[in-house]
């Protein structure tokens, strides 16, 4: 990670978040950093072997390439996509890919559903820094587990309905693409 990460540095390439196993970086200069890196390296960037790197977005229907049109990156492991690709129709088709760690993406899914939210609205609440409380059962749909100080484990579901309140601060640094 960090070859590419100081590639894509040494290459003034914009690297808009970037944690332990992932970055997001401009759709355009993917090719770029691929080839700066088979020619420093003498190693393909672009692939599916361990060490190699591949764009992880996923839009069922899509027959083109996948980017993202907007995105929020609110904190480590916690950002949305809203991605945009083609159809074998050509039309237009949208999805998001979200994290939020500690929430499963069923639960943030059940979150907008119940609240009658857009996904990305949901993200930017939390940007300006509203405190959202996600079941984590999703109104008793699923059950999960609860890892105790006493070192056992014990399974949760309707009756024991738990929550993750999430909140960030809006003291952080803000950045405006356009």
């Amino acid at each position: 990670m960090n070859e590419v990460m100081t590639l894509a540095e040494d290459k003034q390439l914009n690297i808009w978040y970037q944690d332990t196993d992932s970055m997001h970086i401009n759709y355009e200069d993917v090719e770029v950093l691929a080839k700066e890196f088979k020619y420093k390296y003498n190693r393909d960037l672009i692939g599916n072997d361990m060490g190699s790197f591949h764009v992880d977005f996923d839009l069922e229907g899509a027959e083109k390439e996948i980017y993202s049109i907007e995105s929020y990156f609110i904190a480590k492991k916690v950002y949305i996509d809203i991605l945009e690709s083609k159809d074998k129709d050509n039309n237009i088709i949208n999805g998001a890919h979200m994290r939020l760690k500690a929430v499963p993406k069923t639960c943030l899914t059940h979150f907008s559903e119940i609240n009658k939210i857009s996904n990305i609205d949901m993200y930017r609440e939390m940007y300006n820094g509203q405190e959202l409380e996600f079941d984590l059962t999703e109104e008793g749909t699923k059950c999960g587990f609860v890892y105790t100080n006493e070192m056992s484990v014990r399974g949760y579901q309707s009756n024991d309905a738990t929550t993750r309140r999430i909140k960030f601060p809006t003291n952080i640094e803000r950045i405006e693409i356009t």
